[in-house]
C-alpha cells in the first residue's frame, strides 16, 4: 500500500466531532467568562451556565456553523436556546456584540 492521505476516505461528521487537538476555543473562552460547562445539550452542542450573567445571556452553547460571524448563542434558559424565535440571539466570540437572532 502506498501511504499518505486518501482522499477517498468518507468525510468526518462534523456534529459529533470531539476536537482531540484542542483547536477549538469555545470551552476555554466560555471558562474565562464565567461560565461552566453543564450536562445539557443544544443541537449536540456543549451548554455553559453563569449564573452571574445578564438573564438574556445565562445559558449559552457554541455556534453550530459560525455564519454571519456567529460565535456563540445566548438565551435565559436551556429550553430557549433549541429555537431561534425564543433565545436572546446570535454573539460575537466575548458576547459584547449581537450578531443575529
Amino acid at each position: 500500500m502506498l501511504e499518505g492521505n486518501n482522499l477517498y476516505t468518507n468525510t468526518l461528521n462534523p456534529i459529533g466531532w470531539i476536537d482531540p487537538l484542542g483547536l477549538c476555543r469555545h470551552a476555554q473562552q466560555a471558562k474565562d467568562m464565567g461560565y461552566r460547562k453543564i450536562n445539557e445539550r443544544s443541537y449536540s452542542q456543549a451548554v455553559y451556565h453563569n449564573p452571574k450573567a445578564s438573564i438574556d445571556l445565562r445559558y449559552i452553547t457554541p455556534h453550530i456553523d459560525g455564519h454571519n460571524g456567529g460565535f456563540w448563542n445566548a438565551a435565559s434558559s436551556i429550553r430557549n436556546l433549541g429555537s431561534k424565535s425564543t433565545r436572546s440571539g446570535t454573539y460575537n466570540i466575548d458576547l459584547t456584540v449581537r450578531i443575529g437572532g
